[in-house]
């Protein structure tokens, strides 16, 4: 009994354990993106002054990061249009947004 409770968990655990990763890290870069984008609306206003944030550089750059992780999250889902439609519109977000930065339009 024991020995296939360590077996389940562990034939499992991989994807599992991948899976949650993905789902903080796709938080967690929500949370960096907002940021980012509060700075860089306060840098380029001229209330605050980050060097770093005083363009759309840095703010494309995030979004883009975040955009491909979550197009990995949704490839997790178990709903077939999640998994299917959304990881499309996600890095196809992200591929604009870096094809935005390499052509310098931020």
């Amino acid at each position: 009994m024991i020995l296939e409770n360590k077996d389940k968990n562990s034939s499992r655990g991989f994807l599992e354990k991948a899976e949650i990763i993905v789902i903080y890290l796709a938080w967690a870069f929500v949370l960096a993106t907002l940021i980012t984008l509060v700075c860089v609306f306060l840098s380029t206003h001229n209330i605050i002054y980050i060097k770093i944030l005083n363009n759309y550089y840095a703010l494309q750059t995030v979004v883009s990061i975040t955009m491909i992780i979550w197009g990995i999250k949704f490839a997790f889902d178990k709903e077939s249009r999640k998994r299917v439609v959304y990881p499309i519109i996600c890095l196809s977000i992200s591929i604009l947004s870096i094809f935005f930065m390499v052509m310098n339009v931020y």
